[in-house]
């Protein structure tokens, strides 16, 4: 029914490192350079869909599921970020009524397509790419020589036919070389 919406919803969660950002003033981190391993990916979901006397909510958590095959290339001088690989998602998606949709798909992605660009502000990294039009920004909730821990939001908002979706995803992510 609206899976198809919650399938395109979870890979606009998985290309959270395609966004644009507005950088004045740059920070790049050296330190950063190389490849990073994805060892850890995790989605929450909401999404509402009300129009024309409808009205839906869907929610719920997807993982990846191990094996991991992905990898995040990023490289300074000038400082780009591109990907490889894919994941295996699982979870539950539980509607409004309480009917739950169990979710498994492999998603092949390769969010930098072409190269973005990756500046560090504050406690955020920020990308840059042609292919988004809104700023987007991850959050490093830490950071050593060999783990990252990053997490974000993104909420987007959709009319289409007399029809308003709006979802919310809320991620996780753990890197390590």
């Amino acid at each position: 029914m609206r899976l198809t919406h919650l399938s395109y919803l979870l890979a606009l969660a998985a290309l959270f490192l395609t966004a644009c950002g507005n950088d004045d003033d740059p920070v790049v981190d050296a330190a950063i350079a190389g490849e990073w391993n994805i060892e850890q990916y995790t989605v929450d979901i909401e999404s509402t869909t009300t129009g024309q006397g409808f009205n839906e909510t869907y929610s719920g958590t997807v993982v990846a599921v191990q094996p991991i095959d992905f990898v995040v290339t990023f490289l300074t001088d000038p400082n780009e970020a591109f990907s490889n690989g894919s994941m295996t998602f699982e979870g539950e998606l539980t509607n409004s009524n309480g009917q739950s949709y169990p979710l498994a798909t492999t998603a092949a992605m390769n969010p930098f397509e072409s190269r973005s660009s990756w500046s560090i502000e504050g406690n955020a990294f920020v990308f840059t790419s042609v292919q988004q039009p809104e700023p987007w920004r991850a959050t490093i909730v830490s950071r050593s020589e060999s783990e990252m821990i990053l997490e974000w939001e993104i909420v987007r908002e959709q009319t289409d036919q007399g029809f308003t979706s709006t979802s919310r995803n809320e991620g996780n992510i753990v890197l390590r070389r």
